[in-house]
């Protein structure tokens, strides 16, 4: 799945309306619209815009569908050790990485 794509079904999903997100994010509605239909690719930064201005549970659906949706069994595992990891805080994370063996496979860093 594309960003595109996973944009688009979240903008459906939600009922959420080009003309509200281009308010908050600051890129123009027609470039939102040509985006969802994949007739224009958008810079990374405007992608971030774009979903830092959707709503939680909506950027939550994003992710999903386009970061984990397809992931098997394994990477999955390794997903979530690495949120777990975050969780934990950083002085939690320094004394467990002392006592156990190395980072986790998959690093967001």
């Amino acid at each position: 799945m594309d960003f595109a794509v996973a944009f688009d079904q979240t903008m459906v999903k939600f009922g959420l309306r080009a003309k509200d997100i281009a308010d908050r994010s600051g890129v123009s509605e027609t470039a939102i619209s040509r985006f969802r239909k994949g007739k224009q690719d958008i810079k990374a930064s405007s992608l971030g815009r774009l979903l830092d201005a959707l709503p939680d549970e909506a950027k939550q659906y994003f992710c999903f569908h386009f970061c984990i949706k397809d992931m098997d069994q394994s990477a999955m595992a390794s997903m979530l050790t690495v949120i777990a990891h975050r969780l934990k805080g950083p002085e939690q994370n320094s004394v467990q990485s002392r006592i156990t063996s190395p980072e986790p496979a998959l690093s967001l860093r």
